[in-house]
């Protein structure tokens, strides 16, 4: 069962964030994990990140309710929650950078259930982790800093309703090649499997689990002083 909050609230969010080289990941409705940072650190740069978000805002539809269902109670509710992430690279060189991730995310629903309700918002509150793993080297391809990268990462979601639950282990390879100053190139694809770990009464309801298939190109505008591979080495 999956949540789309992310995707229709309108989130009033305060940050109180440690760092800014990885970016927060919220909740999100196909449960994705955070894309791996690209832009390798200088190496005098500390070998952790850390950050936390706290948030606020509304769902119009917590439980995904259709117009025929078996849902009785209200459908809207007020929520609150915090998202950490985090980062460690064990390995952190001008060649190679290698380490941990790790990102959690809680989500509370205001709304209990009212005369006359079966069901409930507060029911349907949103429990992530997602720790992970990842590895990239830097190099030169025609003289162009580039990068490669590899990632491995498992997702767990837990709803407190029912104690539904499921997990999620995705498989990342990714790339950027950075043909001008101020021009990146970025590239990745991963597989991903869905596994529901809640079995129904219904076998039809247990037939959940799949497989994902995500791939991507895109552009970006780099930044000059951020460059995939620091300028002391570009004339290597």
């Amino acid at each position: 069962m999956k949540n789309n909050y992310f995707s229709r609230s309108l989130v009033v969010t305060s940050f109180a964030t440690l760092t800014s080289l990885l970016c927060i990941t919220p909740v999100q409705a196909a449960f994705e994990a955070p894309e791996q940072n690209t832009i390798k650190p200088a190496q005098d740069v500390r070998p952790w990140d850390a950050s936390i978000r706290i948030f606020y805002g509304r769902d119009d539809n917590v439980a995904l309710v259709p117009d025929v269902t078996f849902y009785m109670g209200k459908k809207s509710s007020r929520s609150y929650g915090v998202s950490f992430s985090g980062q460690y690279r064990l390995v952190q060189t001008q060649d190679i950078t290698a380490g941990f991730t790790a990102n959690v995310d809680r989500v509370w629903y205001k709304e209990g259930m009212g005369p006359g309700d079966n069901d409930a918002p507060d029911e349907y509150d949103l429990e992530t982790t997602n720790p992970g793993v990842f590895i990239q080297r830097n190099l030169f391809v025609n003289g162009m800093p580039a990068m490669i990268g590899g990632s491995f990462d498992y997702r767990k979601e837990r709803l407190e309703i029912s104690n539904l639950a499921s997990t999620n282990d995705r498989y990342t390879l990714y790339g950027a090649l950075q043909p001008h100053r101020q021009v990146k190139l970025n590239a990745s694809y991963s597989f991903s499997e869905y596994n529901s770990d809640t079995n129904f009464p219904s076998q039809a309801l247990n037939n959940r689990d799949a497989g994902r298939i995500d791939a991507a190109v895109k552009g970006d505008a780099a930044n000059p002083a951020s460059p995939i591979i620091p300028a002391s080495r570009r004339n290597e």
